[in-house]
């Protein structure tokens, strides 16, 4: 991160053999760029102002699939701000290590998928009123 031009201190670890005691609140912190952390999604940190994600860790469930890219989904108010300003800021990115060990990733997004298609399709039909 350094070498591509992140200010060193807008840069903060988490590790088993790095804890860091302010962990819960590093997310939130707007000094706080690069945020990296092993294990750590399990424990229920929120990313709110994340837009991309990597995983190393197997995601062979559904459920812990969508825990992971929830914890990206979740903007930060500040964020929100920024949105349709910048394309790249409107979508969520998450890069895997190894696609064939990240099924629950998938079908997490499948799910996703589908929603945001039900609710697109919910809008399109049209509404009547009756006077009552």
């Amino acid at each position: 991160m350094i070498e591509i031009g992140v200010p060193e201190k807008a840069i903060a670890v988490h590790t088993s053999g790095e804890p860091n005691p302010a962990f819960h609140t590093l997310a939130y912190d707007p000094e706080i760029e690069v945020l990296v952390f092993k294990l750590a999604v399990a424990t229920g940190l929120d990313a709110p102002g994340a837009w991309t994600l990597v995983s190393v860790r197997p995601s062979r469930g559904q459920d812990f699939g969508l825990q992971i890219v929830v914890r990206i989904m979740r903007v930060h108010p500040l964020v929100r701000l920024l949105h349709g300003t910048e394309p790249l800021l409107d979508w969520g990115y998450v890069f895997m290590s190894d696609p064939e060990l990240q099924v629950g990733l998938d079908e997490a997004a499948a799910d996703l998928k589908a929603v945001r298609e039900g609710i697109a399709v919910l809008e399109l039909l049209p509404v009547s009123w009756t006077a009552g």
